[in-house]
């Protein structure tokens, strides 16, 4: 007997995000019947969307009146990213690095290092890191009087998201779904 395949489905709180926005009106079950999201994920960020004004709910909820979610507050394909009293968590230094590279022609950790919010080790680091994985491209290697300079190639420009440092020491592009593994150099 030939064994059936699974149909894979989308995974993480931004395929969540996703099924609200494309649904508008739903309950806790399509978004578990829709992801792989456990259930207890899914309550937790639907009630941050409501309590941060993203959603509106309908009913008490339980099994024999479920409660219906309405989608009133849409931003964009990037899902909020909420405490679990609907404030806003500040957007982490790696992404507004990122922001700022595709900004620029060429650059160096320090130029980064001068924007509000982002600390000069952290830019530092994470310039270092998307360097080794070949993201960017050094342009100038550093020398007793300068920092090194590097450049993002138009190929390596994939999206908005911000390449994710792993501890496994690979670079996850969420914007592509690739790991990018880091080497020694930064050509």
């Amino acid at each position: 007997m030939a064994r059936r395949q699974k149909t894979a489905r989308p995974k993480g709180l931004d395929w969540v995000w996703a099924v609200m926005r494309e649904r508008r009106v739903f309950t806790w079950q399509d978004l578990i019947d829709h992801t792989n999201v456990d259930g207890s994920s899914i309550t937790t960020y639907l009630t941050s969307l409501v309590r941060g004004g993203y959603l509106e709910k309908e009913g008490v909820g339980g099994l024999h009146n479920p409660a219906t979610y309405t989608l009133i507050r849409d931003v964009g394909v990037d899902r909020p990213r909420l405490r679990k009293d609907g404030s806003k968590v500040p957007e982490q230094t790696n992404q507004k690095v990122w922001r700022l590279i595709k900004t620029f022609g060429d650059f160096s950790w320090e130029d980064l290092s001068h924007y509000p919010g982002i600390k000069p080790a952290a830019a530092q680091d994470y310039i270092q890191n998307l360097a080794r994985a070949g993201i960017l491209v050094t342009v100038q290697e550093a020398t007793h009087a300068s920092k090194a300079r590097y450049t993002l190639p138009s190929s390596h420009n994939t999206g908005p998201k911000a390449p994710q440092v792993k501890r496994n020491k690979t670079i996850f592009d969420p914007n592509t779904g690739k790991a990018h593994h880091k080497t020694g150099g930064s050509k």
